[in-house]
């Protein structure tokens, strides 16, 4: 399951995805999203 948290620093937002495990609901990893083409990747 993912999760995506949204900051906003200095006028610039930025996405981390946060992935969770499905049994203990801790987040696993942390990924940075990035603007590429006008997508979140």
């Amino acid at each position: 399951r993912y999760r995506v948290k949204t900051t906003i620093k200095d006028g610039v937002k930025k996405k981390i995805r946060l992935a969770f495990s499905a049994k203990t609901n801790k987040v696993i990893e942390a990924k940075k999203l990035h603007k590429r083409n006008g997508k979140w990747i």
